[in-house]
């Protein structure tokens, strides 16, 4: 009687593709969201070359590890409040705020501010399409 042998090869197999897949589907969806965090769609109007934090201090003081809360347009006494931040730029944090008077800005129902946590640049508007996005993770 011939003698059976096991062979793992197709089990091995199996499991590897699985990884490798999986791999791959999470490198695609950080790669999606990288995107959507790069370019805002329109630009800032009349927006300051930086936010600050409320008690006036520079934001370069924010906390390396995410945005600051709050941050204040020192001209005009506009206040932002985040709405949610990501490291996905290239590990650079980036904010969407909400600004108390929209039309500071020239921002549409909906649109928030993104602000480059670490220095406090304005980066442009975003919402629409892309917020509706983002809200359903």
């Amino acid at each position: 009687m011939p003698r059976r042998v096991a062979r793992p090869f197709p089990h091995a197999f199996a499991a590897l593709s699985m990884l490798a897949l999986g791999g791959c589907a999470t490198s695609i969806v950080a790669d999606r969201v990288a995107r959507e965090w790069r370019a805002p769609g329109r630009m800032v109007v009349d927006a300051p070359a930086r936010f600050v934090v409320p008690d006036e201090s520079l934001v370069s003081g924010a906390p390396a590890d995410g945005c600051a809360p709050t941050l204040v347009d020192r001209r005009y006494g506009v206040q932002l409040s985040l709405v949610r931040a990501s490291d996905a730029h290239e590990r650079t944090w980036r904010g969407d705020y909400r600004p108390s008077a929209p039309q500071r800005y020239a921002a549409s129902e909906g649109e928030l501010v993104r602000v480059e946590c670490a220095t406090g640049f304005p980066l442009g508007l975003v919402g629409g399409a892309a917020l509706a996005s983002e809200s359903t993770r």
